[in-house]
């Protein structure tokens, strides 16, 4: 498998995965102002949209949402979960379009300021309150590691997570993981 991947972005998501489940694979980084990743290759031959993650699979061929590779490596690695799939698959779409979607604007415009932020902070903190009361939890799973890797970005936007409980335990417990640190150092996060 080769996953392209920018350091600290959603695709780290899938690189923990990979690396929790002892998998072979490639690493292949991907420089979003030249669309090159590091051995070279032109990422927009990958993905022409230019946005990671991408995952290069031995059986299905290229995936590109985390709707799909989450749910791929969840089922080939046993990351399913003790909730089933259908609920695995409902908090990956969560992730994606509620909480992932809801850091958009701190990305857009790292300088935002006023009633512009404190409408995109009003909108997150429903999400993340949401999140932390349905699906924050101790166990690992596909799903967590992404919600694991998404709030991490509350550092950069400056957003407080010290309202959430359930997720600050989550967090504390996946960042202890060791194929947690070990991804994150690999793309330079730790």
């Amino acid at each position: 498998m080769k996953l392209y991947y920018l350091p600290g972005a959603c695709s780290l998501t899938s690189h923990i995965l990979l690396r929790e489940a002892g998998s072979d694979f490639e690493l292949a980084r991907v420089d979003t102002k030249t669309y090159r990743t590091n051995d070279g290759e032109d990422y927009k031959k990958v993905n022409p949209l230019g946005y990671v993650p991408a995952l290069l699979t031995d059986d299905v061929g290229l995936l590109l949402e985390n709707g799909a590779i989450l749910p791929y490596l969840a089922d080939r690695f046993g990351f399913a979960g003790s909730a089933g799939r259908y609920k695995l698959l409902e908090e990956i779409a969560y992730l994606s379009s509620e909480l992932h979607k809801a850091f958009g604007p701190f990305f857009a415009d790292p300088d935002i300021s006023g009633d512009e932020r404190d409408t995109a902070e009003r909108h997150l903190h429903l999400r993340l309150k949401r999140y932390d009361e349905a699906y924050a939890a101790d166990e690992f799973d596909a799903a967590k590691a992404y919600a694991f890797v998404i709030t991490n970005w509350a550092a950069f936007a400056k957003v407080s997570l010290e309202n959430y409980p359930a997720i600050a335990s989550m967090r504390a417990k996946i960042q202890a993981r060791p194929a947690v640190v070990t991804a994150m150092a690999a793309e330079g996060q730790a």
